[in-house]
């Protein structure tokens, strides 16, 4: 299937669409409804989800998923620039072409098998199709997600369960393609956004791109909320001071993710539209010779964005966050 902004391949079996919990049944039927408008042979209130329909329900999520990003960072798809005519590079520039910055739509793949997913990555990537992966596409300037739900046990056999895993992952490719592709970007707001994505959906499903205590008890924890108000009493938290300055998720634990996803929270609930003037800023470190900036650099203008967006810097973002968190995860 080819939306707007995305390549799809799906192959999936079918699905019983449970009658409980009802948040999910709703949301189903919400979705249906919306495709019936699109599809009249559609039937909003279907107690089984073929493959078929399955795939249509998947390309409306992404969608959404897209449409909400481009909300959060105030742009509409005019703003970006055509794939035959990409804005020179710089600071100003939202990158080489029409999606997000990117030349490409994005592409995904949403498999039964872990075998059909493992022969797709190793032929058209570099990984080594051992699980899920995300990858990036120098040439067509395209961003790749592939999956199969047979992975990790089945785990994402489950309809949400597997929303949850293919958001988590589409809003970090998201991000990355955002006013182009030159660098990763610092990790606490990225891994924590896609957090703060997934867990809109679902809280029961976690999903980390990166974590150094990945026993399987950390997967199952719903209470974020209150482990968070633990990690603050306790003192326990790593500080923004250190986290803020790391452009990876290596030797990051478990609280780690905790804290990147609640910092996150409290910069949306102060104000979204500020985090989506924040991560423009952060995203725009590139030179006028299409590489980018220094890192440095880059955690100066990140420093600058959050006294600008937020007025907060990285000695009193910690005590603004904690105050806020105590008052907004009480009784959670």
């Amino acid at each position: 299937i080819e939306t707007p902004h995305f390549r799809l391949g799906v192959s999936l079996p079918k699905w019983k669409v449970p009658a409980h919990p009802k948040e999910m049944r709703n949301r189903i039927r919400e979705e249906l409804a919306e495709l019936a408008t699109r599809l009249p042979k559609v039937k909003p209130k279907a107690k089984e989800l073929d493959p078929w329909l399955r795939a249509h329900i998947y390309a409306l999520r992404l969608e959404k998923l897209y449409a909400d990003f481009l909300e959060l960072v105030g742009k509409t798809d005019d703003a970006f620039p055509t794939a035959d005519a990409p804005q020179p590079p710089g600071t100003d520039s939202l990158g080489r072409g029409p999606y997000l910055g990117a030349k490409s739509k994005f592409q995904v793949m949403i498999l039964t098998k872990e075998a059909d997913c493992q022969r797709f990555l190793t032929t058209f990537t570099g990984a080594d199709g051992s699980g899920p992966s995300r990858w990036y596409l120098a040439e067509p300037d395209a961003f790749v997600f592939a999956t199969a739900i047979k992975f990790t046990d089945g785990a994402y056999e489950d309809d949400t369960a597997l929303y949850c895993h293919l958001a988590f992952n589409i809003v970090h490719n998201l991000v990355d393609a955002y006013r182009g592709y030159y660098y990763r970007p610092t990790a606490w707001w990225q891994e924590g956004y896609a957090h703060w994505v997934r867990r809109k959906i679902s809280d029961e499903f976690n999903t980390f791109s990166e974590i150094a205590d990945s026993s399987e008890r950390v997967f199952r924890y719903q209470d974020w909320e209150r482990r968070v108000s633990a990690l603050i009493k306790q003192d326990l938290e790593r500080p923004m001071s250190d986290l803020a300055v790391r452009f990876d998720l290596k030797g990051m634990k478990f609280f780690d993710h905790l804290g990147m996803w609640s910092r996150v929270d409290f910069l949306m609930d102060r104000d979204s539209a500020a985090f989506g003037k924040f991560i423009t800023a952060v995203k725009g470190c590139v030179t006028t010779q299409g590489t980018a900036a220094p890192q440095d650099y880059q955690l100066q203008v990140q420093e600058r964005a959050l006294k600008e967006c937020f007025e907060l810097d990285l000695e009193t973002f910690d005590a603004a966050w904690k105050a806020w968190a105590k008052k907004a995860y009480k009784g959670k």
